[in-house]
């Protein structure tokens, strides 16, 4: 999870984003001490080098 820093509403928008391509890979009821660390790699991996808009 990402939070905004105080006074920072304008990264409120980025961790919203962000957290909500999180939750596509792993959900909420999950238990994140299950996964492996070549499975959270590859998920880094995927949203990294996802295409963004300019």
């Amino acid at each position: 999870m990402y939070f905004a820093d105080s006074y920072c509403a304008w990264q409120k928008g980025t961790n919203e984003n962000s957290n909500g391509l999180l939750r596509e890979f792993y959900l909420k009821q999950m238990d994140l001490s299950l996964a492996n660390e070549k499975e959270v790699q590859d998920v880094l991996q995927l949203l990294n080098n996802r295409p963004r808009m300019y």
